[in-house]
């Protein structure tokens, strides 16, 4: 019984996020785990978490954060967005000027313009990404916008392109994919890579904070560079909005990796007005 208690503990420091699940298995049948002397443990690992996440004597943080603004001005000019982040230095890179990082974070933002849309996004991103302490580049990858009737949007090259202009720049571990009308609400969505793709855009305001259909990956989304790799990047035969997302998520499941998705509360995100719609110009099916 006590060299089990002692392999449960250590599984529990391994494997931190299970360990809640792991806690009630135990409670529940104490003496498969030595009885008094298995709570007793638990008491000790249960308090020293409690005295690790305490914050004695301040205020319980507010959510959503008023740091947040997800509706700028509507006046916003570059100028502004360049005041607001001196930190950020030319080409769109920032690291954090107190401690080193072990995250670096490139941000894709496939343009075509929506000059608006992108001065917004700027605004919201850079102090968002800032609180997260990362060390990152927002890469905005143009497609010229013809204004007398040009070809449509194809946003899987304009990610492929960004993806490749990124890597060259740096040695990203992490490469969110982001569209430029989505500004995330919330500080707990890490814009960090995890150890599979991950769709991040989860719960927009415009679908009613819930995914529109389950197959649903437009938005936001995060790959490490191996991910990319082994589904040959984006589709790019598709032009207008959607149709890639069908595309993306079959590329997914032939490459045998799985898809993740943050908790509906932490992958919310505000679409900003008069931007394109994701269920609507669609380009047609192959």
């Amino acid at each position: 019984p006590q060299s089990r208690m002692t392999l449960f503990l250590t599984y529990y420091i391994l494997k931190t996020p299970f360990f809640f699940c792991l806690f009630a298995i135990s409670w529940a049948a104490p003496a498969a785990y030595g009885g008094s002397q298995a709570r007793g443990l638990i008491g000790v690992v249960a308090a020293s978490l409690r005295q690790s996440h305490s914050n004695t004597g301040s205020e319980p943080c507010l959510r959503p954060t008023p740091q947040l603004t997800a509706t700028p001005d509507q006046n916003l000019t570059m100028e502004q967005v360049v005041e607001k982040n001196p930190l950020v230095e030319l080409g769109g890179q920032y690291w954090p000027p107190d401690c080193w990082t072990h995250h670096h974070t490139a941000v894709v933002v496939p343009y075509y313009g929506q000059a608006r849309h992108l001065q917004h996004l700027l605004f919201h991103l850079h102090p968002f990404l800032q609180r997260q302490q990362l060390h990152y580049g927002i890469y905005v990858v143009n497609q010229v916008w013809q204004e007398w009737g040009g070809t449509a949007f194809n946003r899987g090259k304009l990610r492929n392109v960004g993806f490749w202009e990124a890597m060259q720049d740096e040695d990203w571990d992490c490469v969110f994919f982001h569209d430029v009308n989505l500004l995330p609400e919330d500080d707990r969505n890490l814009y960090i890579c995890d150890i599979f793709p991950a769709h991040v855009a989860v719960a927009i305001d415009k679908f009613n904070y819930k995914l529109p259909y389950r197959g649903y990956l437009g938005g936001v989304f995060a790959l490490r560079p191996i991910h990319y790799l082994r589904i040959n990047g984006f589709p790019s035969t598709h032009w207008g909005w959607g149709r890639e997302d069908d595309d993306i998520a079959a590329r997914l499941k032939l490459s045998g990796m799985p898809l993740l998705r943050p908790h509906l509360l932490f992958g919310r995100y505000h679409m900003l007005e008069e931007g394109p719609d994701p269920s609507q110009e669609q380009s047609p099916p192959r």
